[in-house]
């Protein structure tokens, strides 16, 4: 197991809630890049390949990342003075991503390509 801030960034045009990473839940973010809030000190398992699961606002409906998604050890920062953050970035096609830093990470260059074409 490894501690984590946990961050989730969505970029798809609905609210998205119920989010799982391998049975460990949180609560949701907002469209378009939105869901900065951090989760403090949360743990996962190392390795993979993690199963993340959501729940669409506009249909109820349960979605499951279509992309295999994995922790590995070698694209943790080191030299954190706190636990690092850990951010899963959601995008419209049902795929993610997941990012790491030392402080909230960035959006990703697609997210960010996303938020420019909606404006945000």
């Amino acid at each position: 197991m490894i501690g984590f801030h946990f961050v989730t960034r969505n970029y798809t045009d609905r609210d998205i809630f119920e989010l799982q990473l391998n049975g460990h839940g949180w609560s949701g973010a907002p469209p378009y890049g939105g869901g900065n809030g951090v989760m403090m000190g949360s743990q996962f398992e190392l390795g993979g390949p993690q199963i993340l699961k959501w729940r669409d606002s506009g249909t109820g409906a349960t979605l499951i990342a279509t992309n295999q998604l994995y922790i590995r050890e070698e694209d943790i920062p080191k030299g954190a003075k706190t636990l690092p953050y850990m951010c899963i970035h959601i995008y419209p096609d049902q795929t993610a991503e997941i990012t790491y830093g030392l402080g909230t990470p960035p959006p990703t260059p697609r997210g960010a390509a996303i938020l420019k074409e909606h404006g945000e």
